[in-house]
């Protein structure tokens, strides 16, 4: 997309211009928002987003990308955070220790990335036995099932309702958790 930008400051000048100082801004604001789990987060985020705007046009010079493909994996990206986050969050109302928080956080997303893959999987169908309608069903489940067509550049619907009702579902637990 670089390569076809055309401005007063040339090619790949603007996206240099937008990136490195949103990148540096979220940089900055990360030390401030040291007492909310979510804000930094997200700042850490934003540091992300900025410093891959500013390295776009290298990405240009290099060769020829499909820039569907990469939004598409940065829209899944976001989404995928927005899932991991709410999970998070959901453990975190749960429990009164920080670090209790954070290791059921770590086993619950990774049960979840676990689920769609085809080892465990075949373990489930294979080993125990299961149907494999609860096979599919328990796979549905998954980060990697759902986050694998961003990869690819595929927007589907349902991959885009699971990740924000997974997010928009722990984040209302959340706010039960936390009123009671």
């Amino acid at each position: 997309r670089s390569d076809r930008t055309i401005s007063r400051f040339g090619r790949r000048k603007p996206w240099l211009m937008l990136g490195a100082p949103l990148a540096a801004v979220f940089f900055i604001i990360v030390p401030f928002v040291r007492q909310n789990f979510i804000l930094i987060a997200l700042a850490i985020f934003g540091t992300n987003i900025g410093m891959a705007l500013f390295r776009s046009p290298t990405v240009a010079y290099l060769g020829d990308p499909d820039w569907g493909v990469l939004a598409s994996g940065y829209l899944g990206s976001i989404l995928l955070a927005g899932g991991y986050l709410g999970v998070c969050s959901l453990t975190s109302a749960f429990t009164k220790n920080q670090v209790i928080s954070f290791v059921i956080s770590v086993l619950a997303c990774f049960v979840l990335v676990l689920l769609g893959w085809s080892v465990f999987t075949d373990f489930l169908g294979g080993y125990l036995g299961l149907p494999a309608w609860l096979v599919d069903t328990v796979s549905n489940f998954s980060f990697k099932t759902h986050f694998d067509p961003f990869i690819r550049g595929i927007l589907d619907p349902k991959d885009l309702v699971f990740f924000l009702s997974l997010a928009a579902f722990c984040l209302c637990l959340n706010v039960l958790a936390l009123e009671r």
